[in-house]
């Protein structure tokens, strides 16, 4: 299934914040381990390894959770999709009829022959035996031989294809121009799909493109955008959500987590700004207010893409967000249940100081990294953690006094605070 996102336009040179609940919140992380690349769509295997596709060809891949990355560039041309049917076989789709395939598991990429030359934006299979690709000019190919041969499949369209999802036997193409067609066989058969959509100004239905398709499982989620810059979501093509709208947002795509939750993603850079940012918006499905969202988070970037950014759930506590040259790393958070003085235990972690040096005890907790930040989140030192180390010390002679967050990011992916007062 497809992973793409929204951008919108404000500025902001860095904000960053984390939403806390009486359980658990969650703190989007930037990774800077994959730098100088514009990322165009991400995928995950398993709870450690990460495929990234992008621009001049780039296929990077991370066994270790997004912390170091092998790249290869077989070929030049821009990817901007990639799928795996397995744990060995994938398949990266791009511009110009780029296929390529891997069957050991991203060790090597083969280019196939597509037969066409136009860009292909997105990819989807329901086995090695179904495999389809759409792409620009109403394109749709498919392979019955785990992707050695393709064949053109023509649906009477010219209008260029945005993207393709299956799930299970249930399978959509959606398009500019109001473009929809819809299986319930796997592919072998396609029929048209007529679209309901938001357009209390009767605008031509021309005007309407279908720029993502997300099936969850009782869901198919379309969204919608428009030449005047309104876009909306489908849901099952009976009810529409329209998260909010700031002065008019130029929509690329939207995700969905799981049956109630999907994710809007918008941003913008100011003019002869430093920075960028994006805004993350939480939707739920099943709120009694249809047009309304909730949840909004806001991230500094150094450069974002309005066209291809993209997300991936591992699960409830792993998921990753890439936007333009920007890779972000969700990690889910537990929150401190004591009252912060020095030497308390909350649960995950304990801590004893002297005047020059802070001790961070975690017993059978396996951590990878400590950090000290200000009681505003500004991080201040950070020291790594050695497989076999149960506890950390850190010099602190040149903190001033004052109250401190500890924070302790564990290595299946969560981590823990607890506040500090150096006295």
């Amino acid at each position: 299934m497809k992973t793409k996102l929204l951008l919108y336009a404000t500025f902001i040179i860095s904000v960053s914040f984390i939403k806390a609940s009486a359980q658990t919140a969650y703190k989007w992380d930037y990774v800077n381990s994959l730098q100088n690349e514009w990322l165009q769509k991400i995928c995950t295997q398993g709870l450690d390894t990460v495929y990234i596709v992008g621009r001049n060809g780039l296929i990077a891949k991370s066994t270790n959770r997004t912390s170091t990355w092998t790249k290869q560039y077989p070929v030049s041309s821009q990817l901007n999709d990639i799928i795996f049917c397995n744990h060995t076989t994938g398949f990266a789709v791009g511009n110009n009829g780029t296929i390529l395939r891997t069957t050991d598991a991203g060790v090597n990429w083969t280019q196939q022959t597509s037969g066409v030359t136009v860009n292909l934006n997105a990819i989807a299979a329901t086995g090695t035996d179904n495999i389809w690709a759409v792409g620009d000019g109403g394109k749709i190919l498919f392979s019955t031989d785990a992707g050695s041969t393709w064949q053109i499949k023509d649906m009477a369209t010219t209008s260029n294809l945005n993207d393709i999802s299956f799930r299970n036997n249930i399978g959509y193409i959606v398009g500019n121009a109001h473009t929809c067609f819809f299986s319930s066989d796997k592919g072998s058969n396609w029929v048209f799909k007529d679209i309901a959509v938001h357009n209390p100004n009767n605008n031509p239905i021309s005007m309407f493109g279908l720029l993502s398709v997300n099936q969850t499982q009782n869901h198919a989620c379309i969204l919608i955008g428009n030449e005047y810059r309104g876009w909306s979501i489908n849901v099952d093509n009976n009810k529409f959500i329209q998260p909010s709208n700031y002065g008019g947002i130029s929509v690329s795509s939207f995700v969905m987590k799981n049956d109630s939750i999907g994710y809007g993603f918008w941003g913008d850079c100011t003019t002869g700004s430093s920075g960028c940012i994006i805004f993350v918006q939480r939707i739920n499905l099943n709120k009694i207010d249809p047009y309304s969202s909730e949840g909004f988070e806001i991230y500094p970037l150094s450069s974002f893409d309005y066209n291809h950014s993209d997300m991936n759930f591992v699960n409830d506590t792993t998921e990753y967000m890439i936007s333009g040259s920007s890779l972000f790393h969700l990690k889910r958070y537990i929150p401190d249940i004591h009252d912060g003085l020095s030497n308390r235990i909350n649960n995950k972690l304990s801590i004893e100081n002297s005047s020059t040096n802070l001790t961070v005890r975690f017993g059978e907790i396996s951590v990878e990294k400590v950090e000290i930040l200000s009681i505003t989140g500004l991080k201040i030192l950070s020291e790594n953690v050695r497989h076999n180390e149960s506890a950390k010390t850190i010099n602190i002679t040149s903190l001033p006094r004052g109250t401190y967050i500890i924070r302790a990011y564990n290595r299946n992916n969560t981590f823990t605070n607890i506040k500090w007062i150096r006295q």
